[in-house]
């Protein structure tokens, strides 16, 4: 028997009519049902039919990092890290260097970092199991060496010279 249209009900909610193929969009993750009562031309009603089905969650979340760049040179030791999450998640882990996995609840400070090439990845863990991750970002720490300390120095000890030489001088001249 070909029918004329089908009018169904998703969730029990309001009925919906159709003439033909139908694509449910927008639906929640978990279990969903669907009846539907399919009419003939004659407006008979043919076999109700309820299925019952569950939408899962099989796409991983989105991170970005927004703070580091790649590829770029910073001369700080100490990089804010930044990033953004497109969904809600469970988890959150960092890797840097290639380093073991470090939890966090957020947005972090990379404290202490070495002069030399550096890489830092980003992963996220949604509420159905879907890991995602960020790209992998290459950046380079080079903190010029302090100069200050070293003109400091440089002072006190020509200070300190001076100072010995007046002493000196004033010991010796009064004789």
């Amino acid at each position: 028997m070909n029918y004329f249209h089908i009018t169904y009900s998703l969730d029990g909610k309001t009925n919906v009519s159709t003439a033909g193929d139908t694509t449910l969009s927008g639906l929640s993750y978990g279990t969903h049902y669907l009846t539907a009562f399919p009419t003939d031309k004659a407006g008979n009603i043919g076999i109700l039919k309820t299925v019952n089905f569950t939408v899962i969650d099989v796409v991983p979340p989105k991170v970005s990092i927004l703070s580091i760049e790649k590829n770029k040179k910073y001369d700080s030791s100490n990089l804010v890290l930044n990033f953004t999450i497109n969904e809600e998640y469970s988890k959150t882990t960092y890797v840097l260097d290639n380093q073991h996995n470090e939890s966090i609840v957020g947005n972090l400070t990379l404290t202490g970092l070495s002069n030399g090439e550096h890489n830092v990845t980003v992963y996220s863990t949604d509420d159905a199991g879907n890991v995602g991750a960020s790209e992998i970002i290459n950046f380079t720490v080079s903190v010029p060496f302090p100069t200050l300390p070293i003109v400091a120095v440089s002072v006190v000890a020509v200070a300190l010279v001076v100072a010995g030489l007046l002493v000196y001088h004033k010991k010796h001249s009064g004789r």
